[in-house]
């Protein structure tokens, strides 16, 4: 391990950060972030919610 403690990524000058927009923009923003195509349970990747999934109408 070295004993240099001001040499690195960490202490290099830092920048700050930049934002993807200059200004708010007209698109309405997700009530809900889902991690999967079909919802956040779906775990086939299908496009229909596990949950939903099993539902006969």
């Amino acid at each position: 391990m070295s004993k240099e403690t001001k040499k690195g990524p960490d202490f290099e000058k830092k920048q700050p950060t930049t934002y993807l927009h200059d200004a708010p923009v007209n698109v309405p923003h997700p009530g809900k972030h889902q991690s999967g195509v079909g919802g956040p349970s779906d775990c086939n990747n299908n496009g229909i919610d596990d949950s939903k999934e099993g539902e006969r109408k």
